[in-house]
């Protein structure tokens, strides 16, 4: 029985451009700078405290060496979650109540523990993700690193971004099946060439299928590494598969 995989088409149709790739190359140059950029530290969560930005519009993050990092989205939710905080009604506050709630929800409402900081040194100096101190980390390097040494570029091999109705097409930021964001990672490869003969495809005749598959990840805990591969006719120019 054959069905529509619609994986891929949300991926499309949500992405921002800056989460686009056109290459496993390019996607792997980002993902070594950013591992580059980032270190895991323990922290007890006792020693993690919230100060207001000087215009009260954003936090920042410190732990005990007083730097202060600045939270993305997840990272934010995931340090409300420790402090029991609802992060969806504290993300309409400003800043100082924020930073009081999440100051009183670590140090007085749990015991101390400790607390799994990643951190990004750069140009914004990030705080990553906060997560269980045994946190099994799969960098998303490593993963595209594998891909690019079995596949290449995923432009000008066997495997590669798939086509449009089986049709061969340039790979650009509208059409591309390669995207990551600050949270996660997410890969469709497809070898379009060497199709997998099938005796009775449909209606006692003969046919043929590609093979697919999809590849996602997480550094900061927002899912586990996953892959799903699959036999497929062709994917619409919105990735439908």
């Amino acid at each position: 029985m054959s069905q529509v995989l619609t994986q891929a088409s949300h991926q499309w149709a949500t992405r921002p451009d800056d989460e686009r790739f056109v290459s496993l190359s390019s996607m792997m140059a980002h993902f070594g700078r950013v591992r580059q950029e980032s270190r895991a530290v323990t922290v007890p969560s006792k020693r993690i405290n919230f100060i207001p930005e000087p215009d009260n519009r954003g936090l920042q993050v410190t732990g005990p060496n007083g730097h202060g990092y600045a939270p993305t989205n997840w990272a934010f939710g995931q340090l409300a979650s420790l402090a029991e905080a609802p992060a969806g009604y504290l993300r309409t506050m400003p800043a100082p109540i924020v930073a009081d709630c999440l100051n009183y929800g670590l140090q007085f409402k749990r015991q101390i523990e400790d607390v799994g900081i990643l951190l990004q040194r750069n140009s914004s100096d990030t705080l990553r993700a906060a997560t269980g101190p045994n946190y099994g980390r799969v960098w998303n390097e490593d993963i595209v690193r594998t891909l690019t040494s079995r596949f290449g570029d995923g432009l000008s091999g066997d495997w590669r971004v798939p086509g449009e109705f089986g049709r061969a097409v340039e790979v650009t930021k509208a059409n591309t099946t390669l995207y990551a964001s600050d949270r996660d990672m997410f890969v469709f490869l497809a070898d379009e060439v060497n199709r997998v003969q099938i005796p009775n495809r449909r209606g006692g005749l003969a046919g043929s299928a590609a093979r697919g598959f999809f590849l996602w990840n997480s550094e900061v805990g927002s899912k586990t590494l996953g892959i799903a591969s699959f036999l497929f006719d062709y994917a619409c120019s919105n990735r439908m598969v």
